[in-house]
């Protein structure tokens, strides 16, 4: 029997190899074994974190809506409750979800900011 539950090869006519061979089960097993930190991530696990994201690029691409960024908002809170692995993509959908949301309000604040001086010295 071969260590880990692996399955034992016999060295055939003029093979020079003898030895185990592992099914994926039993690799999986043996990394675990090798690392007691090993997780195995789901692929769906990302997915609410990956809309997000993407919600966050499609409002600031696609121009100054109020669902597509409040849709990435919420996504990117969702998934950074739930989803550990996708908390990278839901920060930055939610960051570009505000900034979506929330850019019309800057880009105002900066025209008054920049247009003050002008409409001062035209008075006079």
């Amino acid at each position: 029997m071969c260590r880990f539950g692996g399955y034992p090869i016999v060295a055939g006519a003029g093979a020079s190899y003898a030895g185990c061979m592992t099914s994926p089960e039993t690799q999986s097993a043996q990394v675990a074994s090798k690392n007691p930190y090993a997780t195995q991530i789901d692929p769906d696990a990302r997915i609410l974190g990956l809309l997000s994201l993407i919600g966050g690029i499609a409002s600031i691409v696609f121009g100054q809506t109020i669902i597509l960024p409040v849709a990435a908002i919420i996504l990117g809170f969702m998934a950074r409750r739930r989803e550990v692995a996708s908390r990278t993509f839901a920060t930055w959908g939610i960051a570009l979800g505000f900034l979506a949301l929330f850019g019309w309000v800057i880009v105002i604040i900066l025209g008054v900011i920049f247009a003050t001086p002008f409409f001062l010295f035209s008075i006079f």
